[in-house]
């Protein structure tokens, strides 16, 4: 190089090295993104992250089977909506509130809760929703989430694992299918039939 083209080059090299630490951020921060969905995907809670306006920007599979059931809280076309005007017009208030100031409407700080009657008549949908803009979850060209919203339906109980039943009380096989369908509601019979077994050995 003449001394122009090393002038030229030392001029260039602190972008160029900006270009590269910007590369690396934003190749982490898409990894961090994805290892965040790939963690919520293994929960068994369900879990939507909505920006400030209520418009989903990820839902885990369990939100996704709740919110395409339509009963008690929808996808549409302005965000999510619930079973009536008034309610949804409650879940808005409360993303709104939470959106902007990272706090709930009621003041509380850590969140909101909200009931969502269901048309089916099962028992009201738990919403929980929480402030997260501050974790700066968002890939850049996407929207950023700003609350999690954490769903229960207390009608459905999560699946028992027999597996760790029968290490963690060191029952066989058989015991721990029996107290899983105990604990599920089966009386003895249904079990004994569920099973194939006689009731005197369930």
């Amino acid at each position: 190089f003449d001394p122009a083209g090393i002038g030229t080059l030392q001029a260039l090299l602190p972008h160029f090295a900006n270009a590269i630490e910007l590369s690396r951020r934003l190749a982490a921060a898409r990894q961090q993104t994805s290892d965040l969905r790939q963690l919520l995907d293994r929960v068994d809670t369900a879990v939507i992250l909505v920006d400030a306006t209520g418009q989903p920007c990820f839902a885990n599979g369990r939100a996704l089977r709740i919110v395409g059931q339509a009963d008690g809280l929808m996808l549409g076309v302005s965000g999510l909506v619930a079973a009536t005007p008034t309610a949804t017009r409650r879940l808005r208030h409360a993303i709104a509130g939470i959106g902007r100031h990272g706090i709930a409407v009621s003041g509380r700080g850590a969140g909101q809760d909200l009931r969502l009657e269901r048309p089916s008549r099962r028992p009201p949908l738990l919403l929980s929703l929480f402030p997260i803009w501050r974790l700066a979850l968002s890939p850049t060209g996407t929207p950023a989430p700003r609350i999690a919203i954490f769903i229960t339906e207390p009608d459905d109980c999560p699946p028992i694992d027999r597996d760790a039943i029968a290490d963690a009380f060191r029952l066989t096989p058989r015991e721990a299918s029996v107290a899983a369908l105990l604990a599920t509601g089966y009386d003895l019979k249904g079990v004994a039939r569920t099973l194939a077994i006689g009731i005197g050995t369930a």
